[in-house]
Formats: structure tokens, C-alpha cells, sequence
């Protein structure tokens, strides 16, 4: 707009020099852009399950409790989460030597 602006002033001061006919701005509409309205995306919910008192590994073979430092380095696609010892020592899963679940 202030181009425009500018470049019509600029226009009349050479044509005011020259001595010629006699020009008049007319105002240009200007056309404003309106935002378009943004999709809200659907957030879907994850199903919440209680934490499991005890964690297993498909790859080691070893439970841990929740607590232990081993349990947090597995990952969810070699998770087994189940509540009861026996569940583990039925599957032959081996107890952690450093939480000691079979002890608790």
C-alpha cells in the first residue's frame, strides 16, 4: 500500500513538472485475507492401565519389580507385565539378581 502510495506521488510531482492535465487518484479497495478456519484434530485417548507391581523381558528371560533400574531399560515390545511371582516362575522366567522380587 505505502508502494503504491509512494509510486503515485512520485507519478504526479513529474506529471505537476511537465505541466499537463490534471490526474486524480482514485482509492483502490483493498481486499483483506481472512484466515481460514483451522481443523481441530481428534485426540484420542490412550487407555490407561495400572502399573503392574512386576516386569519381565521376552529377550532376557528375567523379572523385575516396577522399581528396579533394569525394569526401566526394557522396551514395551519385549514387556511382559503381569501382577503375580507365579505367573513368571510358571513361564520359567528367572528372578533379577539385583531387585530380588522372588524374595519380596
Amino acid at each position: 500500500m505505502l508502494f503504491l502510495f509512494l509510486f503515485l506521488s512520485n507519478l504526479l510531482r513529474k506529471l505537476s513538472k511537465q505541466k499537463t492535465t490534471r490526474v486524480v487518484l482514485k482509492e483502490i479497495p483493498i481486499i483483506k485475507e481472512v484466515p481460514t478456519p483451522v481443523k481441530e484434530k481428534k485426540v484420542k485417548k490412550k487407555k490407561v492401565t495400572p502399573p503392574t507391581k512386576y516386569i519381565a523381558s521376552k529377550e532376557t528371560n528375567t523379572y523385575h519389580l516396577r522399581t528396579c533400574r533394569f525394569s526401566k531399560l526394557i522396551k514395551n515390545k519385549h514387556a511382559v507385565k503381569e501382577n503375580t511371582k507365579t505367573y513368571y516362575k510358571n513361564n520359567k522366567f528367572k528372578a533379577c539378581k539385583m531387585c530380588k522380587p522372588n524374595r519380596k
